[in-house]
């Protein structure tokens, strides 16, 4: 027994710890842990020793509010896990982007700085990083255009940010301040500063060159603005931050210590004044000075936009907030850039995770060129160590399967799967096989694959996606005729699903040790099992909403788990079950005009607790949801509106789907609602008629029979059809 006063080592305690870690964590990923956390140190250290800086919104947060606050920062690891959601703008061709965080701040991928729009009012600074309160941002869904409006007391700044193409990538901001108290000292400050929504310092060299308009920093011409400034001021980690002064100019400043910080200065004057500032969304190339007509890029990136949103699956319902969604995700997903197809840029190392969702998101929305640009970037490019299969490359290749899976499930093209089957396809599946060969019980996974969880307890959502990537390849070899593949496959396939078969069995008794059990839903969507049944499903679902209260689900050591919540709801809509339309209004709303969301948002600010911010990820879920919403496609039937609105069918709504992709083709139908009846218009005849239409109505009608179609089974207020009529009438009844 060891009593209080007794002194114990340093090096006693790190035996100790070094036991647990060895016991119980996926070594690993805390290796991979490791920058987040020097990157944390390494943020704590500089905003200790520079403390009179004027920081970013999330340390002022962390801090206790504004600058100069009587709070403090006590733990030695500064991160951003309060203020983590920043908004992802791209011209939708630059490989680069912005990110615009809760206070206005604009950051790019591939710097660590940030620009910030100040107000000077006489001796007082107006920062809206001291009071993210103050901003609004929203995207519009139909053009992707970002609208950032500062109001305070004394000001307003409205900016509105859209994508050019010049000599290269850019991205525009215009701005356009008024006073609310005119004829006073006023100026606007465009700082240039030395952090992002992540990383403090890294901000070495900036100059301006006055005559051109254009600032180099970090010695690549990144910025340039349409007016030149009444005054420059910089600042830097020995002489400290900017100090504001209105008759004071600077050519550049240069910080060893990464703290440089360069602000411009413009008169205000009574009534709107406007300025114009570019950015570069290219890290290679610089911004080129001169006139530049700023009313016709705005309106050809408008033109462009506008054209790829519109292009692919299209929706119209009476519910504004369901077709915003449904285009900015579409919006959001487009922009995937080519590098976030790499872990930390390695042209050798691919998110293979982050690749199948984009996949399944553009498939869902009508984009297969770009689909079909990453299923031949994964399947030529990926090398597989196909003689020393580990966890991780494992997981690779189920997701590199599953990728070519649902890309031939949505186009068909059965010479694309002949031509990379035997020569690409083929050595995946191999790998595949020998891998899952060796699994006789879960806990020969050793691990698990959330990148989150650094427990290395292994868990059966792996067994899920495992068993889902043997029966996708089954059905590949099936579809070209190569029987003895299809058979090996499938009986592997249900070797794999049996071990999860008998966990699932004992779902509603079994004592589970952590919040990650939810992951187990995945058998039902979007990784199906064939032998997971209805009950099986609910039994699941009931114990989730028995922990979670049927709210979004929050683990207690991320916050809202948005990934999950998104496959929760989903599961939801398949089993009908009216649940998922409370939930997914929350959703939303945590989502609000900005119309995207990241991976962990923390419930005290309701922003991103983890990640970089919005994710494409969490965009191509929400699409594949809101579609699911509207129809389920299935091998067995194409079951419509699985969880109707009843608003949506008032007498004068119509609802329009156009161009919708599906297992069975592209899928068109309108739907018209009058007084007396709600009629049900197909449109254009898909490649493959379903075997079943499901069609679900909120109250009670009668079908009218017709020629083109039979009408197989009648519960309640669904109605099972067969064939592909030009028409359905339904008669209300009369109460």
């Amino acid at each position: 027994m060891k009593f209080r006063n007794e002194k114990v080592s340093p090096q006693s305690h790190l035996a100790v710890l070094s036991d647990f870690v060895r016991d119980n964590f996926n070594i690993e990923k805390l290796l991979l842990t490791g920058n987040e956390l020097s990157e944390g140190l390494e943020n704590f250290l500089r905003f200790q020793k520079y403390p009179n800086y004027r920081w970013p919104a999330w340390v002022e947060m962390n801090a206790g509010g504004k600058t100069g606050s009587s709070y403090g920062i006590t733990h030695p690891l500064l991160i951003n896990n309060i203020l983590g959601h920043s908004l992802s703008f791209s011209n939708s061709i630059s490989k680069d982007e912005i990110y615009i965080e809760p206070s206005g701040g604009i950051s790019l991928s591939y710097g660590a700085w940030s620009l910030e729009f100040w107000i000077l009012l006489g001796d007082t600074l107006y920062r809206p990083q001291e009071d993210p309160g103050e901003v609004r941002i929203k995207r519009d869904p139909a053009t992707s255009i970002v609208e950032i409006v500062w109001k305070n007391k004394v000001m307003q700044l409205k900016q509105i940010i859209y994508g050019a193409r010049s000599n290269t990538d850019e991205a525009v901001i215009e701005s356009e301040c008024t006073l609310n108290t005119p004829g006073r000292d006023a100026h606007l400050i465009i700082s240039v500063r030395p952090y992002n929504n992540r990383k403090i310092g890294g901000l070495n060299v900036i100059e301006f060159n006055k005559s051109a308009r254009v600032m180099k920093i970090n010695d690549r011409k990144s910025l340039a603005v349409d007016d030149k400034p009444e005054f420059i001021n910089a600042g830097n980690g020995e002489a400290g931050d900017v100090v504001l002064n209105t008759g004071h100019d600077v050519s550049g400043i240069v910080c060893k210590k990464g703290m440089a910080s360069m602000s411009l200065g413009y008169k205000l004057k009574k009534g709107a004044n406007s300025i114009y500032v570019r950015l570069s969304l290219d890290s290679h190339g610089d911004l080129s000075h001169g006139k530049i007509d700023f009313t016709r890029l705005k309106r050809d990136y408008i033109d462009f936009s506008k054209f790829r949103i519109n292009s692919g699956m299209n929706l119209s319902t009476p519910d504004s907030e369901f077709n915003s969604w449904f285009y900015a995700s579409k919006s959001s997903v487009l922009n995937f850039l080519d590098k976030e197809a790499f872990l930390d840029q390695d042209i050798d190392s691919f998110d293979c995770r982050k690749i199948f969702y984009m996949i399944f998101g553009f498939n869902r929305m009508g984009y297969v060129t770009e689909s079909k640009k990453y299923v031949d970037l994964i399947i030529s490019k990926y090398i597989v160590n196909e003689k020393n299969m580990n966890f991780s490359s494992a997981n690779d290749v189920f997701y590199i399967i599953n990728s070519f899976a649902d890309y031939f499930i949505h186009t068909r093209d059965l010479d694309y799967l002949q031509l990379n089957y035997l020569e690409r396809l083929k050595k995946f599946g191999t790998c595949l096989f020998k891998y899952s060969s060796t699994i006789k019980k879960v806990e020969d996974l050793g691990t698990n694959t959330i990148d989150e969880r650094y427990m290395k307890e292994p868990r059966y959502d792996d067994l899920i996606l495992m068993a889902y990537s043997l029966y996708q390849f089954s059905y590949l070899a099936r579809c070209l005729g190569i029987f003895d593949d299809e058979k090996r496959f499938m009986k592997e396939y249900e070797r794999i699903e049996n071990i999860f078969l008998k966990y699932a069995g004992e779902y509603e008794s079994r004592y589970f040790p952590d919040e990650f059990f939810y992951y187990d839903l995945q058998s039902a969507y979007p990784f199906r099992m064939e032998n997971i049944t209805g009950d099986i499903t609910k039994s699941m679902i009931e114990r989730i909403i028995k922990h979670f209260n049927a709210d979004l689900l929050h683990n207690k050591s991320l916050g809202f788990d948005i990934f999950p919540s998104i496959i929760f709801i989903t599961n939801l809509i398949i089993q009908k079950d009216s649940r998922a339309i409370e939930i997914i209004r929350k959703l939303f709303q945590y989502g609000g005009e900005n119309y995207s969301l990241p991976e962990f948002i923390n419930p005290s600010t309701g922003k991103g607790g983890r990640g970089r911010g919005a994710s494409k990820l969490i965009s191509s879920l929400i699409f594949s949801m809101i579609r699911n919403f509207i129809f389920i496609d299935t091998k067995e039937r194409l079951d419509i509106f699985p969880v109707p609105v009843e608003s949506w069918f008032k007498p004068g709504v119509n609802i329009i789907v156009d161009d919708a992709p599906s297992r069975f083709g592209r899928i068109n139908f309108n739907v018209k609602t009058t007084s007396n009846e709600i009629q049900f218009y197909f449109n254009k005849l898909p490649k493959y008629i379903p075997p079943d239409i499901m069609i679900n109505l909120p109250f009670k009608v009668e079908i009218v029979e017709g020629d083109d179609f039979i009408v197989k089974k009648i519960v309640n207020n669904t109605f099972i059809i067969h064939g592909w009529p030009a028409l359905v009438r339904f008669l209300k009844k009369q109460h």
